[in-house]
């Protein structure tokens, strides 16, 4: 019984279905009208009714024109950096592999024709538009290092009224046809970036952010021209004519027409002569500032259905609210945190059409670096960097190098240098050495302290800059005079080769040159004369170094420069010859 009574109570096991993963959809999405024959139409009933150029109508309204210049501008002004993806393999600090890539890109959006910004730009045109495709030109371009890589050339905006799109029953592109001037031509999507605004109301077209505010506009265009209309009709007054008392002025006779033609004639240098029994009257109107109120409002309005605050100083201000300047950085805040979604958007449309191929194309492992917007307010980054902080002294992160290079990049610091130190002078009184906690790792050594400026100068004067540049400059001389007798060996060898074996004629055709190299003996002669040159420098240095402190401790000093001749050489070996 008691068993009855558990299984009656007991807790039925869902059926577990079969997996879903990697099936395609089921559920239509588009009308079966949609097919290879007909493409799929713009749902947008305000541009179904007035035409793709309704919204170019409304952006020359100023007052519409101001606030999405200002929206889009809070977003595509802040400052982008480079970030690698993978920060946990890579090191982002300078001399890594990370920092070299993200380098790269740095230099190639300089080297982009005219302004990435306005690049963008071309992007968020879809703002307004609903849609819009910027067509991205891919170029071959030289590295810092003389390596070519594929990188952004240009972006190049096009008219999103010429696009059509064919879609499946499941609401998937399968067809992209661009019309203009009754010539058709087939579109590759992944040659552009496509970026539709506000998909949820349409994921192929979108919609304009300015569809809302299109009742307000349309109500303000129409009072505009009634508010001229009432300013043409009552600017000089409204003119009255009638007779004097005991006078009369009968329809039809020759003074009624007469007067009536005058009147109708009547302009700001018009004069008349009236006969003795008539006199003219000027009516001025109350002054009215309905119609200035009502364009106000629909400008407020206008601004509002942009998301835009009223205390930013781009719209007229609430005659009923107050505020300041606290209110007003209120606002602003508020504003920023509303852009976060669009701002997030244009990263990945950017980062996904264009830097994500780019880094395919460029990288052996298809991992490069991604655009990202900078915190456009102080207190943002205020925030970030606290919030950081308090994570790290709490313990439940460790910090990193890669931490401090990003917080580095937000707050526009420059990269971290080694920091100047130097040991106690002689007879100077030392403290005991203390173990200082950080949460970057190794122990300082409280005996070192920093080069003040004083002793910093003191320094300087007792450097001989004059026979150190001489002496560089006969190394330097000396050492161009060397490597270029070796190059000119080498250049004269391969000449004589040439000639020697017809190279380039029908006896030796051109294509045995693509293996030809330098005689072996020789480059390694040139390399050697360069190698000398750079330890002729190194030896100098390492001469009034030692000359130097010593003359700083007042006594003979020695230094094991073995270490650090070591990490010379590491550097110097492979920048002294490439080729």
């Amino acid at each position: 019984m008691m068993a009855q009574l558990r299984n009656l109570f007991k807790r039925s096991t869902p059926e577990i279905k079969p997996s879903v993963v990697g099936k395609n959809e089921i559920a239509w999405a588009e009308s079966r009208l949609y097919n290879a024959q007909f493409p799929k139409y713009n749902p947008d009933e305000l541009i179904g009714r007035k035409g793709h150029k309704i919204y170019k109508q409304m952006m020359l309204d100023e007052q519409v024109k101001a606030v999405v210049r200002f929206k889009r501008d809070a977003i595509t002004s802040r400052e982008i950096i480079f970030v690698m993806p993978n920060i946990n393999s890579h090191s982002q600090a300078p001399g890594g592999e990370d920092h070299d890539r993200i380098q790269l890109y740095e230099e190639m959006i300089r080297k982009t024709k005219g302004s990435f910004v306005d690049g963008m730009n071309y992007v968020l045109m879809a703002m307004y538009q609903g849609f819009s495709l910027t067509e991205k030109i891919f170029d071959v371009f030289d590295s810092i290092d003389g390596k070519p890589f594929v990188g952004l050339k240009e972006l190049v905006p096009k008219p999103f009224d010429t696009f059509e799109f064919y879609t499946d029953k499941f609401g998937q592109i399968t067809k992209t046809i661009q019309t203009l001037d009754n010539e058709e031509q087939i579109i590759d999507l992944d040659r552009f970036i496509y970026y539709v605004q506000n998909p949820e109301f349409d994921r192929h077209y979108g919609q304009s952010d300015l569809r809302e505010a299109y009742r307000s506009w349309y109500s303000k265009d129409v009072i505009i021209r009634l508010y001229n209309q009432f300013l043409e009709r009552f600017a000089g007054g409204f003119v009255v004519g009638k007779p004097t008392q005991g006078a009369s002025l009968v329809a039809g006779t020759p003074d009624y027409n007469a007067m009536i033609a005058a009147m109708n004639n009547i302009q700001n240098q018009t004069s008349i002569l009236l006969p003795h029994n008539i006199e003219l009257d000027i009516e001025r109107p109350a002054t009215t500032d309905q119609y200035e109120r009502a364009i106000q409002l629909h400008d407020l309005q206008i601004a509002k259905s942009l998301l835009i605050p009223t205390l930013l100083g781009i719209t007229p201000q609430a005659t009923n609210s107050g505020g300041g300047f606290a209110q007003a950085n209120t606002q602003l805040e508020a504003f920023l945190w509303t852009l976060d979604a669009d701002a997030s958007r244009l990263e990945e449309a950017m980062n996904e059409q264009v830097f994500e191929p780019l880094n395919k194309l460029n990288f052996a492992d298809g991992i490069g670096p991604l655009m990202k917007f900078k915190a456009i307010s102080d207190t943002k980054k205020m925030e970030i960097v606290k919030s950081w902080q308090e994570l790290v002294t709490s313990g439940a992160v460790e910090a990193s190098d890669t931490d401090e290079h990003h917080l580095r990049e937000l707050l526009e610091f420059p990269h971290k240098g080694e920091p100047l130190k130097l040991k106690p002078e002689i007879g100077e009184p030392t403290s005991p050495p203390e173990a200082k906690k950080s949460v970057r790792g190794p122990v300082e050594d409280t005996n070192t302290k920093r080069v003040n400026n004083a002793a910093f100068s003191r320094a300087t004067k007792r450097v001989s800059f004059a026979v150190i540049e001489r002496k560089a400059n006969k190394i330097e001389d000396n050492s161009v005079i060397r490597v270029e007798s070796r190059f000119g060996d080498m250049v004269s060898d391969m000449a004589a080769r040439i000639e020697e074996e017809k190279w380039g004629t029908p006896a030796a055709p051109v294509a045995g040159i693509t293996s030809v190299d330098f005689n072996a003996k020789l480059k390694n002669k040139a390399r050697k004369a360069i190698e000398d040159a750079l330890n002729e420098a190194w030896a100098l240095g390492v001469q009034h170094s030692r000359t130097e402190l010593s003359s700083a401790r007042k006594q003979q000093f020695n230094i094991d420069m073995a270490r650090i001749a070591e990490v010379a050489a590491v550097f110097l070996l492979p920048r002294s010859v490439r080729a």
